[in-house]
């Protein structure tokens, strides 16, 4: 990316930086400034709180689980295989030109936090 203008850079700098969260994408950041200009697509699913059996089983989780619920819009959990249907949208055709993007499927938690 060396002969990339110092805007793009910018650019693809602060998109990455506005989806991190904690350092957890500081590898999305990196693959998506390295690859951006190969026409190679690079996104990330981000999911809020999901309904798994570690959740429920786990005392100090299941009960913060509950506070989650209660303040997302959706006022429930996600379930495991709506994450997975994001990570097969973002691999399909249907998201041909997504790239760059932390897809959200949080039901609308981040939205109201």
């Amino acid at each position: 990316m060396s002969d990339q203008p110092e805007a793009l850079k910018a650019v693809v700098r602060r998109n990455t930086l506005e989806v991190q969260s904690d350092g957890n994408f500081e590898l999305f950041d990196e693959l998506f400034a390295d690859d951006f200009l190969d026409g190679i697509r690079v996104n990330a699913v981000a999911p809020g709180t999901i309904d798994t059996e570690l959740l429920r089983t786990s005392p100090g989780i299941a009960q913060a689980s509950e506070g989650f619920r209660q303040r997302t819009p959706l006022r429930r959990l996600g379930k495991p295989a709506e994450v997975g249907d994001a990570v097969a949208f973002l691999g399909s055709d249907l998201s041909s030109y997504v790239s760059g993007t932390a897809l959200l499927v949080d039901g609308g938690l981040l939205s109201v936090i």
